[in-house]
């Protein structure tokens, strides 16, 4: 299969469906005053449409090319750290590296690798704001740093990542046989 049209504007499509959906995230930082808090809930939206593109497009470089395209779309807002943050860009390429390598490792197996690319690009996801965050000291980075990095959170963060990551395989199960995705698909 070779990249067309169709599947560069599917990829497009869900980067900015991501945006969209973070901003509930970014709208519960915003109502409580904690830092993070809504990252909570954007983790699970990152994760789920990271396996959902990797499954939909089933293109290496899919989520790479999702991860840059949410990052950019995300600069103006509060959504993988501060509005006009730069290094959201990185963040972003990281999380849609780590998904189109772990889902090209197990692509056999599609729930598998769903569930490991909600893992592993939470995982990276975390990791990479909290250590540019404190690189480039975004306020309140040390707290959430302190309530992040604690052995019950990086735990259950895992199991809900993973949970995350097979929501995406449900979605992609339900429209598979769709026009919709047979069309972004194309011949197989």
């Amino acid at each position: 299969m070779k990249w067309n049209t169709t599947k560069l504007i599917a990829v497009g499509g869900l980067g900015a469906v991501t945006v969209v959906l973070s901003l509930f995230g970014a709208a519960i930082n915003a109502i409580s005053g904690i830092s993070g808090l809504g990252g909570i809930l954007n983790i699970f939206v990152f994760s789920m449409m990271a396996a959902l593109c990797c499954l939909l497009i089933d293109k290496f470089g899919s989520a790479t090319l999702m991860g840059l395209i949410f990052s950019i779309c995300a600069i103006p807002v509060p959504v993988l750290g501060p509005p006009g943050f730069l290094p959201k860009i990185l963040i972003g390429i990281a999380f849609g590296s780590s998904a189109d390598m772990i889902y090209m490792l197990l692509k056999r197996n599609k729930k598998i690798a769903a569930i490991a690319i909600g893992i592993i690009s939470a995982y990276v996801t975390l990791f990479l704001i909290l250590w540019l965050g404190s690189l480039f000291s975004i306020p309140g980075i040390h707290e959430s740093k302190e309530t992040f990095l604690t052995l019950p959170v990086i735990f259950g963060g895992g199991i809900y990542a993973a949970f995350s990551g097979y929501v995406g395989y449900l979605v992609y199960t339900k429209l598979k046989d769709t026009a919709v995705v047979k069309r972004i698909r194309g011949k197989e």
